[in-house]
């Protein structure tokens, strides 16, 4: 879980960061202000159509106004001298927690509308539903709550010891695990801890404690390409249904196309998927049919 809070920290966790994107927005604004004078005009029209549809939405504004008004409030809350960020403490955890719930709330929304559009034809209300849904929100409610533990964490941290460590986001990013009882997902899960080896590995090379493997990347691409196919043929069954659709789909379904009853005497059901299949073998060379016994085999 520690890889994610690159990506969830946003710039202010790092006060360099905050310095370059001053620089940065000072040199661009002279270039940009052309252009974007440009598009503001093009698209003013449009923007306050859509504004305005959502304005007369009934208590809207009023919950607008109040959002805003408790964000302000927010930003003079107490921060920490050595805290990167601009406002307080507070705002910064809670605008964090809104803004990666946003980002997770529209990635699964996408996903659902791109994976039901045959149904969006014909009963378009059932996936509006759907998308409003607290299983929809789980994602968006994932990210949200890692990006305000790992923040809170890190100021928690700053109050109590009065300086700025590494270790706290280490700290940070074990607390913010616990976001993932809303988005319980295996793939996230192996892909952080493999990640998360890889780094620690880096970092083990960089000090001095490990020894650097020559072509250490290609060797384990290898063993894990390996390891993968030699599953796809005993155990398909153990690979994720979209993995192996993927398989099929690239070799033309030849994977799918081996006498995995012949392997069922390792124990591993090979044949689970396919029980019934059984190729046309040449009686020249065999007399295997789908009535042996093949449990002579394994004698």
């Amino acid at each position: 879980m520690l890889l994610l809070s690159r990506f969830l920290l946003g710039s202010e966790e790092n006060p360099d960061a905050v310095r370059d994107n001053s620089q940065r927005e000072s040199i661009s604004t002279s270039d940009n202000h052309d252009n974007s004078s440009n598009s503001k005009r093009h698209s003013s029209a449009s923007d306050d159509g859509w504004r305005a549809s959502i304005a007369r939405i009934p208590g809207v504004p009023y919950l607008r106004e109040r959002a805003l008004a408790l964000l302000q409030l927010m930003k003079g809350t107490p921060r920490h001298p050595i805290c990167p960020h601009r406002h307080g403490c507070l705002h910064y955890v809670v605008t964090g927690l809104l803004k990666m719930f946003g980002v997770g709330l529209l990635a699964q929304s996408t996903i659902k509308l791109m994976s039901s559009m045959s149904l969006l034809r014909r009963r378009p209300s059932q996936v509006l539903r759907s998308l409003v849904s607290m299983h929809n929100m789980g994602l968006g409610a994932f990210l949200g709550l890692y990006c305000a533990l790992f923040r809170a964490v890190n100021c928690a941290l700053r109050w109590l010891r009065g300086e700025d460590s590494a270790a706290h986001g280490f700290v940070g990013g074990l607390a913010a695990g616990a976001a993932m009882i809303f988005y319980k997902s295996i793939t996230v899960s192996l892909y952080s801890c493999a990640k998360l080896m890889e780094i620690l590995y880096f970092k083990g090379i960089e000090s001095g404690h490990l020894p650097h493997i020559p072509w250490a990347d290609v060797l384990i691409y290898a063993f894990s390409t390996a390891f993968v196919f030699h599953a796809a043929v005993f155990e398909p069954h153990a690979l994720r249904s979209a993995y192996w659709k993927f398989l099929l789909r690239v070799t033309e379904g030849k994977f799918a196309g081996m006498n995995r009853r012949l392997l069922d005497g390792f124990g591993t059901k090979s044949s689970q998927l396919y029980p019934n299949y059984w190729p046309q073998y040449d009686t020249r060379f065999t007399q295997l049919s789908p009535n042996t016994d093949l449990s002579s085999l394994y004698r």
